[in-house]
C-alpha cells in the first residue's frame, strides 16, 4: 500500500496558498485545495502518474498542474511518494 509523505515545506506550501485566497475568494481556496487531494488520492492508486518535472531530470521526480501551481512529487520507494512542493508556476522552480 502506498502512503503519501507531505515534508515541511510541502505542508506550509498549502497553508500559505489557502492563506493568500483567504477571504478574497473563499470559494476559488476550497475549490483548488479539493482538486489538489483529488490529484493526490490518484497517487494512491497510479504512483507514477504525473509527468516528469522538467527542470529535475529525475523520472521519480512527477508533477500535476492545477490551476497555477505545480504539486511536486517523489516516488521514494514503492511504498512511499513524498508531496515535496505546491509551487506558483508563476515563479520560476528553484533546487528542492
Amino acid at each position: 500500500m502506498i502512503k503519501l509523505h507531505w515534508t515541511n515545506r510541502a505542508v506550509d506550501d498549502l497553508h500559505a496558498l489557502r492563506e493568500y485566497y483567504g477571504e478574497a475568494a473563499p470559494s476559488y481556496k476550497e475549490r483548488i485545495t479539493d482538486q489538489i487531494f483529488e490529484k493526490l488520492d490518484q497517487l494512491l492508486i497510479y504512483p507514477r502518474s504525473g509527468r516528469m518535472v522538467p527542470e529535475f531530470e529525475n523520472p521519480r521526480c512527477r508533477e500535476f498542474i492545477i490551476g497555477r501551481y505545480r504539486i511536486i512529487h517523489e516516488l521514494t520507494t514503492e511504498t512511499q511518494i513524498n508531496i515535496l512542493a505546491i509551487h506558483s508556476s508563476a515563479i520560476p522552480l528553484g533546487k528542492m
